[in-house]
C-alpha cells in the first residue's frame, strides 16, 4: 500500500502477511505503526476457531451425562438379561456379536426413550393397571419387551447409528 492510502487491502494484492503471536496464526497488516507493541497490533483470525471443539473422549464422557447413572444400570441390566436369553437360545453364536449387542443396546434403547418421550408420556406399569386394565397392560409389556429382543439381535448395526446420534446431541451440550 502506498503512504496516502490507509485503508486496508485484502485479496491477491494486499500487502497483508501472517504472523504467529502467543503461538496463535494471525492476519495482520505490514504497514501497522507499532510493530513492537502486541497490545495495540490489530489482530484477525481466519477460518473456523478450533477454541469450542471438543475431543471424542469428551463427547463420549458427555454421552454419559444425558441420562441418569440409574437408567444406564437398568439399560444395562435389561442388556444383560436379554444377552442371556440369547445365549441360552442359540447356545453357539459369534461372541463379538453377542458382545457388541451387549454393550450398544443401551444406546439404541436411549434414543428410542428420546423419541417415544417426544411422542408420549411415560407411565409405569402401575399406571397403566389402573388406566387401561390388566389384559392390556400386559399385553403392552409383552409386546415392549419382544420389541427389546427383536432390537438387541441387531444392536451391533443399530448401535453405531445410536452413538453417532448422541454423539451429536452430547456436542451440544
Amino acid at each position: 500500500m502506498s503512504e496516502g492510502n490507509h485503508k486496508r487491502q485484502f485479496g491477491a494484492k494486499s500487502s497483508g502477511k501472517a504472523k504467529k503471536i502467543n503461538n496463535e496464526e494471525a492476519f495482520h497488516n505490514s504497514d501497522d505503526k507499532n510493530e513492537g507493541s502486541q497490545s495495540q497490533r490489530t489482530h484477525h483470525e481466519f477460518g473456523a476457531s478450533d477454541k469450542n471443539k471438543s475431543s471424542f473422549i469428551e463427547n463420549f464422557k458427555k454421552m454419559f451425562l444425558l441420562y441418569d447413572r440409574n437408567e444406564w444400570i437398568k439399560r444395562y441390566l435389561i442388556s444383560l438379561i436379554i444377552t442371556l436369553l440369547f445365549i441360552t437360545m442359540m447356545g453357539n453364536s459369534l461372541w463379538i456379536v453377542v458382545l457388541l449387542n451387549f454393550l450398544l443396546f443401551p444406546f439404541i434403547i436411549s434414543v428410542v426413550d428420546d423419541f417415544i418421550g417426544k411422542l408420549t408420556q411415560k407411565t409405569s406399569f402401575a399406571e397403566q393397571l389402573q388406566s387401561s386394565g390388566c389384559f392390556v397392560a400386559s399385553i403392552r409389556v409383552v409386546i415392549k419387551y419382544v420389541f427389546l429382543y427383536f432390537v438387541w439381535g441387531y444392536s451391533f448395526i443399530l448401535g453405531l447409528v445410536s452413538l453417532v446420534y448422541m454423539c451429536f446431541t452430547a456436542r451440544k451440550m
